[in-house]
């Protein structure tokens, strides 16, 4: 009975491996191999390696489904190793979609250029990502990656395939740097991305926020030509910079002449022995106080307080509010053109009214830049040194009370010195303004 039994689970071993061996055929000159049917589906395959010794070459073009034995297989994705070192391959397309690409799919393969991620197939398990292995296009130097779909590929530690991956979550840091053998500060790849989906690459939507680190350029493919979201984000992008340098060089006189001030009540209070306090107050009273997002080395990133005289703190308001207004339509012009283009791809009827939405928004950011790029235009930053000499001189003469007196020489101490702080002798015999006992006063 042993020996049957022995002999029962040889046999089953026997068929076990001819099965495994049966599951990769050709079709059309490359290999494919069955996905494990206890794992996922009967009738998915994933590219594969070509015979041994042999490589892929030329223009190379993979199926949405391949047929094989009177059977229909849909392609889910690359196998491990499937084109690596195949240097003579100029390009490979995908018909269809993918779920997953292994480790090392790509490797080598210098005649690349350009290559498609296609987009995901989505299901239950693997909710709409594709998944990627490490190395897939180590030393390919692509000029160009377009990915298809908006969600950002996956770096995950098992494909369908049942084979292991590794450990890592963090898909763009490889790609970025296996793309030129070395880290991404050389990287001139230029990902292109769906209409709309460059948030979700820069990490806005919670997805690896690296992409925009290792990529320096990101592109939409896909986009109208009237589409007026990618020009409102370079008038955006123009204008920004200018905005900022503005407002910096407006805080920078004001505060030249807080701290000139500051210097002279210091002076005044050290001359007549008299409480800074009181001064300081005054001084500060008559600053106001706006913010600025910044990253200061020794501070750290965050909001930052600078004084401004009166005058100008409505123009750095006017331009941090209109830019930030500016800024906000045009985020939410992205979340619906997001959705006009999904619409439109599906036939959706209510694309059209997307548009006619999208339009609206468009003017109206149109005409905040406007707006923005007038008053920079306005601006002159010999107006803003007038407007601050102004404030420092009216201040100095209102620094200290002014206390008028009808001239009585009989009233009057030996205590006195000109405007100019010189002690006088005796009190003073001509009209005009002088100091008293540390007091700016008027005899008349």
């Amino acid at each position: 009975m042993k020996k049957l039994r022995f002999l029962l689970l040889s046999l089953v071993t026997v068929l076990s491996i001819v099965g495994l061996q049966a599951q990769t055929f050709e079709s059309g000159g490359i290999n494919y191999t069955k996905y494990h049917s206890d794992r996922f589906y009967d009738n998915a395959v994933y590219v594969d390696k070509p015979a041994e010794g042999a490589k892929y070459a030329g223009d190379i073009r993979i199926p949405k489904k391949v047929s094989y034995d009177n059977k229909e297989y849909w392609v889910g994705g690359v196998g491990n190793d499937a084109f690596k070192g195949c240097t003579e391959m100029t390009s490979c397309v995908f018909e269809g979609t993918i779920e997953w690409i292994g480790n090392n799919a790509f490797e080598g393969c210098t005649g690349l250029k350009e290559f498609t991620i296609p987009s995901y197939y989505s299901n239950d398990i693997y909710q709409g990502q594709v998944y990627m292995g490490y190395r897939v296009f180590w030393g390919c130097h692509l000029d160009s990656l377009t990915c298809k779909s908006g969600i950002p590929p996956y770096y995950k530690n098992e494909n369908p395939s049942g084979r292991s991956w590794g450990a890592s979550n963090i898909y763009s840091q490889w790609i970025g740097w296996e793309m030129n053998d070395h880290w991404h500060e050389s990287n001139t790849t230029t990902l292109y991305v769906p209409a709309g989906a460059i948030k979700a690459y820069s990490g806005e939507e919670g997805y690896d926020p690296n992409w925009r680190e290792y990529f320096t350029v990101i592109k939409e493919w896909g986009v109208e030509d009237d589409d007026p979201v990618p020009g409102l984000y370079d008038d955006i992008n123009e204008v920004k910079p200018l905005c900022d340098e503005a407002i910096l060089s407006i805080i920078d006189y004001s505060c030249m002449a807080y701290y000139d001030l500051l210097d002279y009540i210091s002076g005044i209070a050290e001359k007549e022995g008299r409480d800074i306090t009181a001064l300081q107050e005054k001084l500060d009273a008559s600053f106001e106080t706006v913010s600025l997002y910044q990253h200061i080395e020794v501070e750290g990133e965050g909001w930052h307080e600078y004084k401004v005289i009166p005058k100008h703190k409505s123009t750095i308001l006017f331009f941090q509010n209109t830019l930030s207004e500016a800024q906000e339509k045009l985020d939410k012009m992205q979340e619906k053109r997001k959705a006009y283009y999904q619409a439109r791809r599906s036939g959706d009827s209510s694309a059209e009214s997307m548009k006619a939405e999208l339009a609206t928004l468009a003017a109206e950011v149109e005409e905040l830049i406007k707006k923005i790029k007038m008053s920079l235009e306005a601006l002159k930053m010999e107006d803003i040194e007038k407007d601050c000499q102004e404030f420092v001189e009216n201040f100095k003469k209102d620094a200290t009370p002014v206390e008028v007196i009808k001239y009585d020489s009989n009233s009057l101490t030996p205590q006195w010195y000109n405007i100019q702080g010189q002690r006088l002798p005796t009190a003073p015999i001509r009209r005009g303004v002088y100091i008293r006992n540390g007091k700016k006063v008027t005899v008349k």
